[in-house]
C-alpha cells in the first residue's frame, strides 16, 4: 500500500531542505504482506559512498530494513530484528522501526546522534559524513519521537534535516526533539542552539527553550516549551525551567517525574543521580525491581555501589521475594492448620460439656426417682 508524497524545496538558514507532505502509516506486523511505503516510487536513495551510522538497541527491540528499489517497508529481503544490546551498521536507504517499550540510538561518524523512542518509524534518506566536504544527513520520520544532538558546526552546503508528515527541521549545531503527534501534526522543541522549522512555505526559528507545533490547518507559532511540559507534568513552570537552567534537557526532565514516582524518591534526587553518571536505563531497571520485588532505591544503590551487577541484583531480589513468599505461605498454612484444629477442640469441649450435663441430669433424675419411691413407701406405711 503506497502513499502520495509531495516535496517542496525550502531554504532555511542557507540550507536547502525537502518537506515530506504526507505519508501513510500502517502497523508493522513483521511480514512482507504488511507494508509501509515511506517514499513512494522515487528513485533509489543517494549512494552513501561507504559511509554508515551505528544503530544500538538500548531497550526492547527494533527492526531494520534495507529495501530494494521501490522502497517498501518492510521488504522481505534485508530485514533484521535486533534486541537490547545488539548493534548494527546503517547505510542510506535503511528504514528503522522501534518496537513498543523499546528504544534505540543512531550514531553518526562525527559523533552526532539521534535517540529513537518507542514506536518510531524512520528512514535514513541520505548519509554523507566525511571529515572534509559536505556533511549531509537527511532523515524521514513518519511516526514516533526522536531527540537529536548535532556535534559539528554545519557550514554552507551542509545539512542535518529531519522531515515529518507536516514539517521539516533543519539545524546548525544543536540539540532538539521531534515528535510526530498524529496525522499532519508535528511537535519540535529545541534544547540547544537554533532549529529552523518549515511548514507549507512558512519558516520559523526555534531557539533554546522554545517549541513549535505544526499542523495542516494552522501556521507554525513558536512558544516556550517549558510551559507545555509543565502543564503535562502538573508542576510549576519555574520548576521545569530551573531544571533546564541546571543543564538538563526537556527530554530528560519529561522522564524524571515518572521515574521519581516509580522509585519513591524526589525528582531532584533523580536528577542528582543522572548528574552523577547513573544512566536513564539503570534508573528504569531500578524502577522495575521496586515494582516487581519491592527493592527500595536505597537498597538498589547500595548493592550497585558495592560492585554487584544489575543481573545479580535482579536475581538476588527475585530470590528474596521468593523466600518471603515461601515464608508467608508457611505462616498461612500454619494459621490454617490452627484454625482447622480449633473447631475440633471446640467440638471436643462442647462434647465434654454436653456429656457432663447429661450425666448431671441423669443423676438428678435418679435422685428424684429415689425420693418419689421413698415418699410413696412412707405414705403406704402410714396407712
Amino acid at each position: 500500500m503506497g502513499s502520495d508524497v509531495r516535496t517542496r524545496p525550502i531554504v532555511v538558514a542557507g540550507v536547502a531542505v525537502l518537506l515530506l507532505a504526507t505519508a501513510t502509516i500502517l502497523p508493522l506486523a513483521g511480514t512482507a504482506e504488511s507494508k509501509v511505503n515511506l517514499l513512494g516510487a522515487q528513485s533509489p536513495f543517494p549512494d552513501s559512498g561507504g559511509f554508515v551510522a551505528t544503530l544500538v538497541v538500548t531497550e526492547g527491540q527494533a527492526v531494520t530494513v534495507r529495501p530494494a528499489v521501490g522502497m517498501s517497508f518492510p521488504a522481505a529481503h534485508g530485514q533484521l530484528t535486533l534486541l537490547a544490546g545488539d548493534v548494527t551498521a546503517v547505510e542510506a536507504g535503511t528504514s528503522i522501526w522501534v518496537g513498543q517499550n523499546s528504544a534505540a540510538e543512531l550514531t553518526f561518524l562525527d559523533g552526532s546522534s539521534a535517540e529513537l523512542h518507542a514506536g518510531t518509524m524512520m528512514t535514513v534518506v541520505e548519509l554523507q559524513t566525511p571529515d572534509d566536504g559536505p556533511f549531509q544527513v537527511r532523515l524521514d520520520q513518519v511516526a514516533g519521537r526522536t531527540f537529536h544532538r548535532v556535534q559539528r558546526l554545519l557550514g554552507v552546503g551542509d545539512a542535518y534535516v529531519v522531515s515529518t508528515p507536516s514539517s521539516t527541521a533543519s539545524v546548525r549545531g544543536t540539540a532538539f526533539g521531534v515528535e510526530v503527534v498524529g496525522p499532519g501534526t508535528t511537535y519540535v522543541h529545541t534544547d540547544e542552539g537554533v532549529v529552523g522549522v518549515s511548514q507549507d512555505g512558512q519558516d520559523v526559528d526555534v531557539g533554546a527553550g522554545d517549541a513549535v507545533l505544526t499542523t495542516d490547518e494552522e501556521p507554525p507559532e513558536v512558544h516556550p516549551h517549558g510551559e507545555v511540559l509543565a502543564d503535562e507534568l502538573g508542576v510549576p513552570y519555574e520548576e521545569v525551567m530551573g531544571h533546564f537552567d541546571d543543564g538538563f534537557g526537556f527530554g530528560q526532565i519529561k522522564q524524571v517525574y515518572p521515574l521519581s514516582a516509580g522509585l519513591g524518591i524526589s525528582p531532584d534526587q533523580v536528577l542528582e543521580e543522572l548528574d552523577g553518571g547513573m544512566g536513564m536505563g539503570v534508573l528504569k531497571q531500578a524502577t522495575d525491581l521496586r515494582t516487581q520485588y519491592g527493592l527500595s532505591f536505597d537498597e538498589f544503590k547500595q548493592k550497585l555501589d558495592a560492585g554487584t551487577s544489575l543481573g545479580q541484583i535482579k536475581q538476588e531480589s527475585k530470590d528474596e521475594a521468593d523466600k518471603v513468599t515461601g515464608q508467608d505461605k508457611e505462616e498461612a498454612d500454619k494459621v490454617t492448620g490452627q484454625d482447622k484444629d480449633k473447631p475440633d477442640l471446640v467440638s471436643g469441649q462442647d462434647k465434654d460439656k454436653g456429656d457432663k450435663v447429661t450425666d448431671q441430669d441423669k443423676e438428678k433424675k435418679e435422685k428424684e426417682d429415689k425420693k418419689d419411691k421413698k415418699d410413696k413407701k412412707e405414705k403406704k406405711d402410714k396407712k
